[in-house]
């Protein structure tokens, strides 16, 4: 994931969730964590921390019905998006990886070896936990061909999306704006 707050190394240190997105993310994750752990045990402690954090934040902002504003559930609604468009993006970069593997008689543990990874660790990257190294995407790209646009995380974090809104402003270029779906903060 593009989004570091969520890589499986800074999860593990993770006090809170923050936002709708920070749920929504956590639950994702959650969820790939369910059958990954099947294979990999040091995973389900990782999904137990992010059961509880999400459990606390559910119980702290969804529990009172007569407090939940249309702007949470409109928050609620965006973060939701957010996560489905990356998800859709790590689908199609491990099918298209997945595709390139399969055209040259390679296996998901040829491709570890290749760029110098344990296998556990390319699952990790294949299902978005990890994040892929820029040397590991020019590899991807110099051997199967996959293009980048394919191959590298899209989004925008929100603090360069801030940055970016606050100097368009400066330089009076209201012509030039983000979209939603070129966001995702980290």
């Amino acid at each position: 994931m593009n989004n570091t707050k969520f890589n499986l190394d800074n999860v593990k240190k993770l006090t809170k969730l923050e936002s709708e997105l920070d749920l929504n993310m956590a639950q994702a994750l959650a969820g790939k964590l369910r059958w990954m752990a099947k294979e990999d045990a040091s995973l389900v402690e990782v999904r137990k921390h992010l059961k509880s954090l999400i459990k606390t934040y559910e119980k702290e902002h969804w529990s009172d019905d007569a407090v939940i504003s249309d702007d949470q559930i409109d928050e609620s609604y965006k973060a939701e998006h957010l996560v489905a468009l990356h998800s859709q993006f790590i689908t199609l970069r491990k099918d298209a990886i997945q595709k390139a593997l399969k055209k040259n008689g390679l296996k998901q543990k040829d491709l570890a070896v290749l760029l110098g990874h344990r296998a556990s660790y390319m699952s990790e990257l294949m299902n978005g936990l990890m994040p892929f190294s820029k040397e590991d995407i020019v590899v991807l790209y110099r051997l199967f061909e996959i293009e980048f646009d394919v191959l590298m995380d899209p989004f925008i974090k929100m603090a360069t999306r801030d940055r970016i809104t606050v100097a368009l402003e400066r330089l009076n270029k209201p012509q030039l704006k983000l979209r939603e779906r070129d966001l995702f903060p980290a």
